[in-house]
Order: structure tokens, then C-alpha cells, then sequence
């Protein structure tokens, strides 16, 4: 989108989109044009659907944030990815936890 080159960590921005569209059932930049679409993108303008934040924990999130960083400098790397939280953590673990602390 921007015309300059991209690490691996265009991938781990791949993850986060699929992982939204999982979660949300839309994508997370869901746009008329693609002038809104370049807008949301700049400004990480995404956001869940209130009942399904519900139901997610706050390690879910915090991936999915990690995941969604625009500036790829700031985008967490594979090996972090991989020891976090929500995926380390086994589904009993996650499924007690709640996200009322994180709204």
C-alpha cells in the first residue's frame, strides 16, 4: 500500500487481519473506497464488536494488538509472538479469564 518494502513482519500484520476476521466476522479495515481504506489502515482505526470483545480474553487482545501495529518497528517479532500469552496459554486458562479490566 505504501510502495516501499516489507519485512517478514508484513506476515505477522497477515495473522492479525486473518485473526480479526476470525474473531469479528469483518475485516478490520472494512472500507467503501480505497482512500478510507488507507485512512483506517494509518490510523489502526479497527474495532471489535462489542459482544465478541466480550467473550475474548485479554491476552487475545493484546495478540491481536500486537499483531495490528502499523509501524512495523513497533510490530511485535515471530519469537515474542510465539511466547505470548495467548498462545502459550492452554484454552481452561484462557477461557477464566475476563476482559472487563481491559475496556
Amino acid at each position: 500500500m505504501k510502495k516501499h518494502t516489507y519485512s517478514y513482519k508484513a506476515d505477522i500484520w497477515s495473522i492479525g487481519v486473518i485473526l480479526f476476521e476470525l474473531f469479528n466476522g469483518l475485516t478490520p479495515f472494512h472500507s467503501k473506497n480505497r482512500q478510507e481504506f488507507e485512512g483506517k489502515v494509518e490510523a489502526a482505526a479497527y474495532s471489535l464488536k462489542d459482544s465478541v470483545k466480550d467473550k475474548l480474553t485479554i491476552e487475545a487482545i493484546m495478540f491481536l494488538t500486537a499483531c495490528l501495529q502499523d509501524n512495523e518497528e513497533e510490530r511485535k517479532c515471530v519469537s515474542d509472538l510465539m511466547t505470548h500469552p495467548y498462545i502459550t496459554m492452554s484454552l481452561p486458562q484462557q477461557t477464566k479469564l475476563s476482559t472487563k479490566a481491559f475496556s
